[in-house]
């Protein structure tokens, strides 16, 4: 393998006491200038002669072509979530938006740092987390476990139509519940009658 240029490479960095490992990221910019975004331990490459030997050597390493959507998309997908958004950061504040996530709901691309909510090891825009944050509880569910209406889904098929009824009275048309919420107040309005 051979340095190429508009290139992120990513390798087994650490090297700390113990032998542990832990992914670095390193950066071939279109003039060939290297860029070290994150080096750590005694296996991380600090320089572009490093790299070089690095790429020689054949070890673990994987690079993604910046010109290659696939690769891109690659990066994404098998890189953990909080790794690509200090990547996504770091392009946008030093190479101009290269990097990508993409919004696990709806598939757009996200080139800005603070449009990126990290959920779990998922990635999501601004629009899909306000519309899949449970109004009553504030915790993301995605946008397909939000419910505007109350209706026999998952555990509220064990209440009475009475309770649901109920429920459907208590609760605003503008608020966005989770399934956990909406059985927990069908819950309490069912202990109140007992």
């Amino acid at each position: 393998m051979v340095l190429k240029n508009n290139t992120l490479y990513q390798y087994s960095g650490g090297g700390y006491s113990g032998n542990i490992w832990e992914w670095n990221f390193f950066f071939i910019d279109k003039d060939g200038k290297f860029h070290n975004i994150f080096s750590s331990g005694s296996a991380g490459i600090t320089d572009f002669e490093s790299a070089e030997e690095l790429v020689k050597a054949d070890g673990t390493i994987y690079a993604y072509c910046l010109d290659n959507e696939e690769d891109l998309a690659e990066l994404v997908k098998e890189t953990h979530a909080a790794l690509v958004l200090g990547l996504v950061k770091w392009f946008e504040e030093n190479q101009n938006n290269e990097v990508f996530a993409v919004c696990s709901d709806c598939d757009h691309k996200l080139f800005d740092s603070d449009e990126i909510h990290l959920e779990d090891t998922s990635f999501v825009c601004c629009d899909c987390h306000s519309s899949g944050v449970c109004d009553s509880c504030c915790e993301y569910v995605g946008t397909d476990n939000i419910h505007r209406a109350v209706s026999k889904i998952g555990g509220l098929a064990d209440f009475s139509d009475e309770v649901l009824g109920k429920l459907a009275e208590t609760l605003v048309a503008e608020i966005h519940h989770c399934e956990f919420c909406l059985e927990s107040l069908a819950r309490d309005i069912e202990n109140r009658e007992d």
